[in-house]
């Protein structure tokens, strides 16, 4: 019995958007930011939305990435580092496979 449920709950937290942070508006991202929504990947979802990093980032978890399904999307690093570190197979900073990354505009990331 104990197997079952354990499997059950290993499903769903395999399904995608379980504890998946939503941004739905323009938000500016720090590490404070990124412990309170460890939990992602991040979905921009809604359309003329802006993520400003306002300090250089750590991002060493394999949940830490962006995926972009909201259209005029742009993240802005504001001249500021994301560091990806620890992770294989990690997607990166945005999740490319989506169709609306490649209308995105992604700058000033150092």
């Amino acid at each position: 019995m104990k197997l079952t449920k354990l499997l059950i709950l290993l499903l769903l937290l395999s399904l995608k958007g379980i504890g998946q942070t939503s941004i739905t508006s323009d938000v500016t991202i720090n590490q404070n930011w990124i412990s309170a929504h460890l939990i992602g990947p991040w979905e921009i979802s809604t359309s003329s939305v802006t993520v400003t990093f306002t300090e250089n980032l750590e991002l060493n978890d394999a949940s830490q990435y962006f995926i972009i399904t909201g259209t005029n999307v742009t993240i802005d690093g504001a001249g500021k580092t994301a560091t990806i570190s620890g992770v294989t197979d990690y997607p990166g900073l945005v999740d490319a496979s989506d169709p609306n990354a490649i209308s995105a505009i992604i700058k000033n990331i150092g």
